[in-house]
């Protein structure tokens, strides 16, 4: 008699009852414990295919039936009891064999494994017990590690299968020292994981072995221990640092690092595009181990915060450094050139001095209601100059405030601007003429006036200085000056000459110097002179005798001459100047008292004639 059973498989023990009963028959089925399946492994089993045994797999491993076979020919009334399910059935024997397929009791699916079966014959007694192992062989065994690991940590190894189950896994780790470990996987087998630590630095050829019920395979692995990077150091000035200038990296190598750490590469990203790559090989080494250590420098040519990223890599790791670079110009020096007077109405320019590379904030303040702002952008652009601006419409005192920023710097300052109205427009007469205005002496005196003679805002804070005769201190005083109304100034020449007459007014924002010339002379009587016409014609009339007889005779129209006395060029006589007139033709004397220039007097002529 044979009983069939879906599950790993294992030989039978040999014995089988030759005895055939009516009596009941109970089949048990229970899955073998490890010490149970050692004791198996060490009796050297003849394991065989479960179709070879007493237990039958039909169709498959999740749908398995118990069969049982009778080799006999008794037909005696069978009663089966399994623990694969809670059904009792009976059947007579009527051949050698009796098969209860699965639909005559319930059936269990059954994992891959070894199972021992046993068959008991109730009342008369006799029971067979045979072990029976269901598993898979061991296909596409492979293992698999990094060629290089860490010394003193966790290093995976993986095992993987393309089919297999109940896998014994034999690792040795050291054939020398006996260092192995053993591990047991029941059921499918597709993959494993396996962690060990290794303590000493060198190459290793490690032997992995797997096994199951139906054969072994093993897998020689090799790699190289080595450390993780360590050691290293980066020390920079953090900053500010101005644009344009270099930012120094300090690279170190500590003394105590543990070593080998394998190929190492060093890389520097700065943070603003700019990368610089290293191999740290021996001939730097002297340089990492220095008190300096090996310097690399940069240069950042744009405002701004940057984080550089230092990374030391190896094989294995990496060890990496994060350093902030604060990359800003120094605004101490920058001020705003404010001139100190402005005209009323007209542009006045502000514009900053000892300016930085490369842009800032401003915020200014001109005093009376405008505010110029740029755009916070203009921090990362090279400085380029505003061109501020602005025209003050009143007269005053305006203070000018300056703040100037960026993230790490800042300064302000006030300037004072005084806004007045210039002097424009301004004559001075007499005039300047060539040749020069003449007046006589006595009296001397001269009298000049200036004024503006464009409606211009009034100028403030005037001071004229008025220079007539060489010989004597200027006259300084504070002027008014509006428009239309005339400053008159005199003067009294005692010398006779060519005289310069200077008028210079200014105040803090204009200076106006009104130039004229006046020459003086001696009035004396002989340089008088008398202006009239040098010939003159007088008309005669005809004029027939009464009787017609006589001769006619003849008349003469009157005639008009007019007389003026002249003193050279000069624009005016001295005082008191009385003029008696002879006019040659016997008539009477006309005198003229206190004239001026420009006086003339008219005689009547009633006869021609030389006079």
């Amino acid at each position: 008699m044979s009983v069939g059973v879906v599950n790993t498989k294992r030989q039978k023990d040999n014995t089988k009852s030759t005895k055939h009963y009516t009596d009941k028959i109970k089949v048990e089925l229970q899955e073998l414990h490890e010490h149970q399946l050692a004791s198996i492994r060490a009796g050297n089993p003849n394991f065989a295919a479960g179709s070879q045994n007493y237990i039958t797999l039909s169709p498959t491993v999740t749908t398995a039936a118990i069969n049982i076979t009778d080799t006999t020919s008794n037909s005696a009334q069978t009663t089966i009891y399994t623990s694969t399910g809670s059904e009792s059935l009976s059947k007579p024997i009527s051949s050698n064999s009796i098969t209860f397929a699965t639909t005559d009791f319930s059936s269990k699916s059954l994992d891959y494994g070894i199972y021992e079966v046993n068959i008991a014959l109730s009342d008369n007694g006799g029971s067979l017990n045979t072990a029976i192992i269901y598993e898979i062989p061991i296909t596409g065994f492979q293992v698999t590690v990094a060629p290089i690991v860490a010394i003193n940590e966790d290093v995976t190894f993986t095992a993987t299968f393309t089919q297999a189950s109940n896998v014994e896994i034999e690792w040795h780790w050291n054939v020398l020292s006996g260092d192995t470990e053993l591990d047991d996987h029941l059921g499918m087998v597709s993959a494993i994981a396996k962690n060990h630590t290794f303590n000493t630095i060198g190459d290793f050829n490690i032997t992995v072995v797997a096994g199951n019920s139906l054969g072994r395979v093993y897998k020689f692995v090799q790699f190289k221990t080595q450390y993780n990077v360590n050691g290293f150091s980066v020390v920079s000035n953090s900053g500010p640092h101005e644009t344009g200038k270099n930012t120094i990296f300090n690279l170190f190598l500590s003394s105590a690092a543990q070593e080998p750490m394998g190929s190492i590469t060093m890389r520097l990203t700065f943070g603003d595009q700019g990368v610089n790559n290293k191999a740290m090989n021996d001939v730097l080494k002297p340089d990492l181990l220095s008190s300096d250590g090996h310097q690399i420098s940069h240069t950042y040519n744009v405002q701004g915060n940057y984080s550089a990223l230092v990374s030391f890599e190896s094989e294995i790791s990496t060890q990496q450094f994060f350093i902030d670079q604060y990359i800003w110009d120094s605004l101490d020096n920058v001020s705003l050139n404010v001139p100190d007077l402005g005209n009323l109405s007209e542009i006045v320019s502000f514009k900053f001095t000892d300016v930085p590379a490369s842009g800032f904030n401003y915020r200014v303040l001109t005093g009376d209601v405008e505010v110029f702002e740029n755009d916070p952008s203009i921090l990362y652009s090279p400085y380029s100059d505003p061109m501020l601006t602005h025209t003050y419409n009143k007269i005053g005192i305006y203070t000018v405030n300056v703040v100037i920023w960026n993230p790490f710097y800042s300064s302000s300052c006030s300037k004072v601007i005084l806004i007045q109205a210039p002097i424009k427009d301004m004559v001075l007469t007499p005039a300047l003429t060539n040749p020069s205005i003449m007046y006589p002496i006595p009296d001397g005196i001269v009298e000049f006036s200036y004024s503006m003679i464009v409606n211009h805002p009034d100028p403030t804070n005037i001071t004229c200085y008025n220079s007539f005769h060489p010989t004597m201190q200027d006259d300084i005083e504070e002027t008014n000056i509006t428009y239309g109304i005339a400053i008159n100034k005199t003067f009294t020449y005692t010398n006779a000459g060519d005289f310069t007459v200077n008028i210079t007014c200014f105040n803090e924002v204009s200076r106006v110097e009104l130039i004229t010339k006046v020459e003086m002379i001696i009035a004396k009587l002989n340089i008088f002179s008398l202006s009239y016409p040098p010939v003159t014609g007088m008309n005669m009339t005809m004029v027939p005798s009464d009787d017609g007889l006589s001769d006619a005779t003849f008349t003469y129209d009157e005639k008009n001459v007019t007389f003026q006395v002249e003193l050279l060029r000069c624009v005016k006589f001295p005082p008191g100047i009385d003029i008696d007139f002879d006019f040659g033709d016997s008539t009477f004397r006309e005198s003229l008292e206190n004239v001026t220039v420009g006086t003339t007097i008219t005689h009547t002529y009633r006869k021609r004639g030389i006079i």
